[in-house]
């Protein structure tokens, strides 16, 4: 097993539905999930409890015109959660900041339900939340994670650049981050 934060990379056809283990629910996060949200993160990345709870919670007030929190619950525990974002770039940005717009920015599942489809169903509900609101989605990855690029490219999402900037926010290995897109419009 490596030490990489992120999912190990095991190319095979995506479940069939009929084929999933769970049948989970995907609902609008509401503060009572923010706890095992946490707990998830934890899990996967470190950190401190408190810090990420703050700012879940601070998230989930800003209210559905900047952010939007999903969870998966099966028998109420919550086995995974994505968010969607939206992003102002600050007015003494670099030339090279990303797009403003509708990021999906935080998808994770409970390592022991992984490879159930939960992670593509989270970000199939936010596609279709998003395209209620516009038709460009960006999101951006690191390079070496390559579960989630396979994800994304299964849903239409093309790579943009690799020349780009998010503030806050740092690629580790090799540190190469790659800015993506799908436009909703010409997925139909």
């Amino acid at each position: 097993m490596s030490n990489s934060p992120f999912a190990e990379y095991e190319p095979r056809p995506p479940a069939k539905p009929s084929e999933s283990k769970l049948n989970y629910e995907i609902r609008p996060a509401t503060e009572a999930d923010l706890q095992s949200i946490t707990d998830i993160i934890l899990a996967r990345e470190g950190g401190t409890s408190s810090i990420i709870l703050d700012k879940l919670i601070g998230q989930l007030n800003e209210g559905l015109d900047r952010c939007c929190i999903i969870v998966a619950v099966y028998s109420n525990p919550v086995i995974g959660w994505a968010r969607s974002v939206y992003f102002s770039p600050p007015p003494d940005s670099p030339v090279n900041v990303a797009l403003e717009g509708w990021y999906l920015a935080g998808l994770m599942v409970n390592p022991s339900n992984c490879r159930q489809s939960i992670g593509i169903n989270l970000t199939r509900h936010r596609l279709d939340w998003l395209s209620q609101r516009t038709n460009s989605i960006y999101y951006f990855a690191n390079a070496q994670n390559t579960v989630t690029i396979e994800l994304h490219e299964k849903l239409g999402f093309n790579e943009l650049t690799r020349d780009f900037t998010f503030p806050g926010v740092t690629f580790s290995g090799e540190g190469i981050g790659i800015l993506f897109s799908i436009n909703l419009k010409a997925r139909q």
